[in-house]
């Protein structure tokens, strides 16, 4: 039977939580066949962003270790902060993808993680009474798991068919369209609001490397996002969800381009042209239909 491997993705809060996450590992490794990757079993002198990147692109499964502390230096560290940005391009470039496992260790789902795991289904680990089941729990889930395709439906129109532009959609299809809109929109507001807050960070000498990367690695698979949100728009005639778009994400936006322009750092590459250009799309539909 081949393993499945795991990597376990949590911040170094203290020494108790490194030697709790180090247990959890060789807890799930006598409980399944599991290959587990965890930094603390990295030799010396290694490569930790190499191990975060080749870790996760190897892994069948990653769980993530929720406490206030992860969420926060996900959104602004630099370990966690690097395993975010490969965790949450990977989910937008694949939405329905169940890899990503939350973990809570402590606090709430809320406070506990950074907004593009927070609606994931994930166990809650933070009661040390019932640490033993639930340890078992999550390796037998893991080890029964099977690829499961789910037929999205909420019933959010009344007629079976719209017919948009010479294209019929079911229902099915348009609550699709629907529902990957509503979970997009709070993704890229999100990740925009935190490219606003990365953008300073540019100039500030030995960390600018470190903050391009991450700027990039937001930036990737926005375009794309903010397409779908724009087919819902037009495919539905959501004036209400565009309204909510250009209310709540295009000022955000316009601050990050007058920022880079101010610094001659505009366009910073690709990624901002094409979020660039995919916005003024929704901007023109509203600004037509409003």
């Amino acid at each position: 039977m081949t393993k499945k491997v795991l990597f376990i993705a949590y911040s170094h809060d203290s020494d108790e939580h490194k030697a709790w996450v180090k247990k959890f590992a060789e807890d799930l490794e006598r409980l399944g066949e599991f290959e587990v990757l965890l930094d603390q079993n990295q030799p010396k002198g290694s490569s930790l962003p190499r191990f975060m990147t080749l870790g996760l692109d190897k892994a069948d499964k990653v769980l993530i270790i929720g406490t206030p502390q992860y969420k926060q230096k996900s959104e602004t560290g630099k370990g966690a902060a690097f395993e975010g940005t490969i965790i949450s391009t990977e989910m937008m470039q694949d939405i329905d993808t169940c890899k990503f496992y939350p973990i809570l260790r402590s606090g709430t789902f809320e406070t506990s993680f950074p907004v593009y795991l927070q609606g994931r289904i994930g166990d809650d680990i933070s009661d040390d009474s019932k640490y033993a089941d639930k340890v078992k729990e999550i390796a037998d889930s893991i080890t029964n798991e099977k690829t499961i395709t789910t037929t999205l439906f909420v019933s959010k129109k009344s007629d079976n068919i719209k017919k948009v532009a010479s294209i019929q959609y079911t229902k099915s299809e348009l609550n699709e369209i629907i529902d990957k809109a509503e979970i997009n929109m709070p993704i890229v507001k999100e990740r925009i609001e935190r490219i606003k807050k990365e953008l300073p960070y540019l100039a500030s000498g030995e960390s600018c490397i470190m903050t391009g990367i991450r700027i990039k690695g937001m930036m990737n698979g926005v375009p794309l996002l903010i397409q779908q949100i724009m087919t819902c728009i037009v495919e539905t005639d959501n004036l209400g969800l565009a309204k909510d778009f250009i209310n709540n994400i295009l000022p955000i936006w316009n601050e990050c381009v007058e920022y880079a322009k101010q610094n001659d750092w505009f366009p910073w590459n690709e990624d901002a042209k094409e979020i660039s250009k995919e916005i003024a799309g929704i901007e023109r539909w509203f600004n037509r239909n409003n």
